[in-house]
């Protein structure tokens, strides 16, 4: 169902209670078909919700995740431990942390307990568990609807806050099993709206579609220079796998998307004679 807002949430959520106010009837005749157990606006419903919170921690949660003891708290911990990042998201098999055969989800949190108070940098928060400083949205504002609300919003709202200089994060010490597409699943148009708004997205932004980049480090190069470039790509979506001499290695971003090989530097000689 298309529908955009009126900016005011009261009125966008009292039409899609009507069923024939030529607004968003089409929304009962969905929900009978599929059997849902729950119909709401989620973007405008989010705004709505956002408008009133007068909190000074802001956490966005759906409704087919499983968290853990202390989740919410280490990500409050990490946002205040590095008052440059905006976003943060809990460790997750969303990020391919998963439970090892015979474990549980308790038992993979109390395995990511050991890490509290470390992150790693990501180039998007992910609504399916996300904290904000109250700051953030009072900088920013309201989340768009303009893609219609069911897929890359939280990617938009990522960008926005990285072209504020801020940071986004995965706290490592939290854990959140996410089920996922919980509530899209039974949607036949899904690839559909998928497209429609990762189209939305690259327009917006002007961005490429990610790539798997090999990265060299040339061996005499000036690290800060490789480190800020190999940081660019990864948030810029793309995988990173970079190739540099140990003394290099270290000097790499932290990020979910770079991996680091450590190689002699015999290994690189042809990029070493140029």
């Amino acid at each position: 169902i298309t529908y955009t807002e009126s900016g005011d949430g009261l009125t966008d959520l009292n039409r899609l209670v009507a069923t024939s106010d030529g607004f968003m009837d089409g929304v009962h005749a969905d929900r009978d078909t599929y059997g849902a157990d729950l119909v709401s606006l989620w973007v405008a419903a989010l705004n709505a919700g956002l408008r009133e919170t007068t909190a000074p921690w802001i956490c966005l949660l759906n409704n087919d995740v499983l968290v853990t003891a202390g989740w919410l708290e280490e990500m409050i911990r990490v946002a205040k431990a590095n008052p440059d990042i905006g976003l943060v998201n809990p460790s997750s098999n969303q990020f391919d942390c998963w439970p090892a055969p015979r474990e549980t989800i308790d038992d993979v949190a109390a395995r990511c307990q050991y890490q509290q108070g470390r992150w790693v940098e990501n180039w998007q928060g992910f609504g399916f568990c996300l904290l904000m400083p109250r700051a953030v949205y009072d900088t920013l504002g309201e989340w768009s609807d303009s893609q219609g609300g069911l897929y890359f919003e939280d990617t938009d709202y990522s960008l926005r806050v990285r072209s504020t200089g801020r940071r986004i994060a995965i706290a490592e010490g939290a854990y959140v099993y996410h089920h996922g597409s919980a509530t899209i699943n039974g949607d036949p148009s899904r690839a559909e709206k998928f497209r429609a708004s990762e189209a939305w997205l690259f327009r917006r932004w002007g961005l490429r579609r990610p790539e798997r980049i090999a990265y060299v480090a040339p061996p005499a190069s000036d690290t800060s220079v490789a480190a800020a470039r190999v940081r660019q790509l990864a948030n810029e979506g793309h995988e990173v796998f970079v190739f540099a001499v140990r003394t290099q290695a270290g000097t790499m971003p932290r990020h979910l998307l770079v991996e680091v090989t450590a190689v002699p530097a015999w290994a690189l000689w042809p990029v070493a004679a140029v």
